[in-house]
């Protein structure tokens, strides 16, 4: 359930001008985000922050993040390549992090998702078939 007033911001690190800027300093990420000064105090700002291994040390940069503002910001940070994530992350970020790890959506998953369910079943019928080939 959305809280009235959430600060909710989206930035990506494919952005060649966000990614100099936060390798310069991490809190230049405030640049494109409110301040948190500015927001009331019972209100947190919600960061999703894409492709954040490919900042220069992701690792640092998000603990310093966490520590200095762990009170008044909630980062949610993603990857697409686990390999260049593994690689890029020096530290553990231990008690400061929970990790969720998702799966792409299988065939039929997919059309659950984009509400073809009567698709499913010929789906099914499909990869039933003694001379289905699956990929």
């Amino acid at each position: 359930m959305k809280q009235q007033d959430e600060s909710c911001y989206f930035v990506t690190f494919e952005d060649p001008a966000i990614l100099e800027s936060i390798n310069k300093h991490p809190e230049h990420i405030f640049y494109y985000t409110p301040l948190l000064s500015d927001l009331p105090d019972n209100k947190r700002l919600y960061l999703i922050i894409d492709e954040v291994q490919y900042a220069q040390e992701p690792s640092n940069f998000l603990k310093l993040l966490y520590d200095k503002y762990s009170h008044k910001l909630k980062i949610i940070a993603t990857g697409s390549s686990a390999f260049y994530i593994d690689k890029s992350f020096k530290d553990s970020l231990a008690g400061r992090k929970k990790v969720f790890e998702f799966f792409p959506l299988s065939f039929d998953e997919f059309l659950h998702f984009k509400q073809e369910d009567k698709l499913v079943t010929e789906w099914e019928q499909l990869v039933e078939r003694k001379n289905y080939q699956g990929v």
